[in-house]
């Protein structure tokens, strides 16, 4: 059989959180308000003004792109629209505004922001120190400029050895590499996962079982490792035959009580051959079923009979 190669590589990181503060408790993460961790506080929010500002902590602008600043506040005190005006700046750039137009904690929109080197202050002009704007949420987004290199992940489909579900459940096993440029990562693992778990499923080790006949997609996924290595992922598609579809299969259930969820197998419409499967069920109490050779032995109460006519031969009986 030869190797089936399918690869999806690269994938970007999403936006990131980069700075998140809130004012209506003692936790400021690394924001200060006049050189305080936390200066007046009350009422659910910081209160700046004319003689209160609030310093962001020292941040790597650098590695962001698509920057954005999104504030939660309310004007305080009666300021008038110059007074209630809340500034986001750098030294003596001003970077975005905004200004609360009720006394409700309201988020302003996502503002777009272009710092450079070094913290931002947020301040208000207000009229004094009891009129302006009051804080309660900064939240600062960005997306992350990740150096991370692109991977490449390769199924090799050469230990599938069966895919008529007829012949046997087992059709072999996948395997994946993920590569970066032209060197194996070493130590990479992949999930798997198949589309249609009613036609084929795939464990963790990538071993494959047929169930049924149908066509199902099975992807191969790597997580990837931040600032290391993005995520990549492959697929392969996997065709399920069955080459007698007059094969029946009964399914019981083993209780405590016995055989529940009994089938009735009718053989009039068989040539040749019925397969039958077990479910041993999740209660060790209940009984068990194995297979010695061509025989199966019953242990544990309850009885198991198949009746047919002379042409239909037993040739698996398989326990799940």
């Amino acid at each position: 059989m030869s190797m089936l190669l399918m690869a999806v590589c690269g994938v970007t990181w999403g936006q990131d959180e980069i700075q998140l503060a809130f004012f209506n408790n003692s936790n400021t993460n690394g924001w200060t308000i006049n050189g305080k961790p936390n200066y007046s506080n009350s009422g659910g929010y910081q209160l700046i003004s004319s003689e209160i500002s609030i310093v962001s902590p020292e941040i790597d602008w650098s590695k962001y792109t698509d920057i954005t600043i999104t504030i939660k506040a309310r004007k305080y005190g009666g300021p008038n629209a110059t007074q209630g005006k809340i500034s986001v700046t750098q030294g003596s750039t001003e970077l975005t505004s905004y200004s609360p137009s009720s006394t409700t904690l309201t988020n302003s929109d996502a503002l777009e922001i272009t710092p450079t080197e070094g913290a931002l202050t947020i301040s208000c002009p207000g009229a004094s120190s009891s009129k302006g704007c009051g804080i309660s949420e900064i939240t600062i987004k960005g997306t992350k400029e990740s150096s991370a290199v692109a991977t490449t992940t390769t199924i090799d489909a050469s230990g599938i050895t069966n895919t008529d579900v007829y012949t046997s459940t087992a059709a072999g096993s996948l395997s994946a590499t993920v590569t970066a440029g032209d060197e194996e990562i070493e130590g990479a693992t992949v999930t798997w996962s198949s589309s249609d778990t009613s036609v084929a499923t795939i464990d963790e080790d990538g071993v494959v079982t047929l169930v049924a006949a149908g066509t199902t997609t099975i992807t191969a996924s790597y997580a990837g490792v931040e600032d290391e290595y993005q995520a990549s992922s492959a697929t392969y598609k996997l065709t399920v035959t069955n080459s007698n579809s007059s094969i029946i299969k009964a399914d019981w259930v083993a209780s405590e009580q016995g055989f529940t969820n009994q089938e009735e197998v009718s053989t009039d419409d068989i040539d040749d051959y019925i397969i039958v499967t077990f479910n041993k069920g999740t209660n060790s109490n209940a009984p068990k079923y194995y297979t010695t050779g061509t025989a199966v032995r019953i242990y544990g109460g309850g009885n198991f009979t198949i009746a047919g006519g002379e042409d239909v031969t037993i040739t698996s009986i398989s326990l799940t």
